[in-house]
């Protein structure tokens, strides 16, 4: 028992005398445990290496190459639709184009088929032109400005389209003459007639309504056959008749 007290009482002294360093040792013996299990946390914990930045690009661009595919599929789809509307627009375009021809050509036969032939008879003489023709009953080389159809005295003249009587008078040289204006700047000339006319100055007629008979009154044809001369002007100017007449008279 004495030994043992003995040996309490040197431990207990011990720590009475070097107390300080003891706690100084724990302290430290502390710190390094604290520091040791901090560094193995770190040591667990993981670390973003190249690999997940190499995952993280590819969904980058695997993201940009969706949204260029996607605008790719926008821009092919408004080419399309413009490619579309070009065609369509062509096309209407085209059908625009023929419905215009067909329209024009038809209003053009539906003129044409205003004229026709203002008596029915045999060429006497042609339209001329710009040659000149021999006159018989002048014994000279003249234009002929018009065409000749044979026609007895007393023939009725028709309208040879619808329009409004411009003039009548009696020529010198062509006899009684009535004109008619017509559409597009036409106008029919009606020469050689009889004194006696059925339609006045500015009256309107229908294609076909008689005007007047033959009267063979040209001076300047008398050599001929009784006939009708018959000539056409357009914007003022003498064209060839026939290139306006489509059907001869009813």
């Amino acid at each position: 028992m004495k030994i043992l007290n003995t040996k309490s009482g040197k431990f207990g002294h011990f720590i009475r005398k070097n107390g300080g360093f003891f706690v100084l040792g724990l302290v430290i013996l502390a710190t390094c445990i604290a520091v040791y299990a901090g560094a193995d946390r770190l040591n667990k914990i993981p670390i973003a290496d190249n690999n997940s930045d190499t995952n993280l690009s590819k969904d980058d661009s695997n993201w940009v190459n969706s949204q260029n595919a996607q605008q790719t599929d926008v821009q092919n789809t408004s080419s399309s639709q413009q490619s579309s509307q070009q065609q369509y627009s062509s096309q209407s375009s085209s059908s625009s184009s023929s419905d215009y021809s067909q329209e024009q050509s038809s209003s053009q036969n539906s003129e044409q088929i205003l004229f026709l032939l203002p008596v029915n008879g045999d060429v006497l003489n042609k339209y001329s032109g710009d040659k000149q023709l021999k006159n018989e009953t002048m014994g000279d080389w003249r234009l002929h400005t018009g065409i000749d159809y044979a026609a007895k005295e007393g023939t009725t003249v028709k309208a040879s389209g619808a329009g409004k009587v411009s003039k009548i008078y009696n020529d010198a040289m062509w006899g009684t003459t009535v004109e008619i204006e017509h559409d597009g700047n036409i106008t029919t000339v009606y020469s050689s007639l009889s004194e006696k006319v059925f339609v006045e100055k500015g009256q309107s007629v229908e294609s076909g309504q008689a005007i007047a008979t033959v009267g063979n009154t040209a001076k300047i044809e008398l050599s001929e056959k009784s006939h009708l001369h018959f000539a056409v002007k357009k914007n003022g100017k003498y064209i060839n008749p026939e290139s306006i007449i489509t059907r001869p008279i009813e």
